[in-house]
């Protein structure tokens, strides 16, 4: 089913409107990722840089966070584990193994495995952060298709 934004609904007589509650008139939205690009890269955003070159360099490096994000979230972090403790204790039971050396394999397989479950437990963290980078990001090029005369420049660089 299909929702059309500007269509009020009905209800048990009660009707409700959408309307739009926060609008950021675009200069301010501009100044925003102007500022961002600052915080993300301060030594990128020299004085002799265009606002293009800001928001290209802005806008790589949230893709590149999107993209880590996307590699992050696309793990199964309890499968990771699983199969980790399987790896190990192959390895664990041989004979060969001095006393020592095993306890220090399970010291550093348990701080492993304690980082994994930690970020399994922060896996909807981690999906909210990668919508904010997409979303960022779609901004980003948005912004970006405001200057089509310095990319035909860009571009024949």
């Amino acid at each position: 089913m299909e929702k059309d934004e500007n269509v009020p609904r009905v209800s048990d007589g009660m009707e409700q409107k959408t309307t739009q509650v926060f609008f950021i008139p675009p200069e301010e939205m501009k100044d925003f990722y102007f500022k961002l690009a600052f915080i993300i890269d301060p030594h990128a955003c020299t004085p002799n840089r265009t606002e293009y070159e800001l928001l290209k360099i802005l806008h790589r490096n949230l893709k590149k966070a999107v993209k880590l994000l996307s590699l992050v979230n696309s793990l199964k972090w309890n499968e990771s584990i699983s199969e980790i403790q399987k790896c190990c204790s192959l390895y664990l039971m041989e004979d060969t193994i001095s006393k020592k050396e095993r306890m220090d394999v399970y010291t550093h397989i348990g701080k492993h495995l304690q980082g994994l479950t930690q970020l399994g437990t922060n896996s909807r963290t981690m999906y909210q952060l990668y919508d904010i980078h997409l979303r960022l990001s779609k901004n980003v090029e948005r912004l970006l298709q405001q200057y089509p005369e310095e990319k035909k420049y860009a571009d024949k660089k």
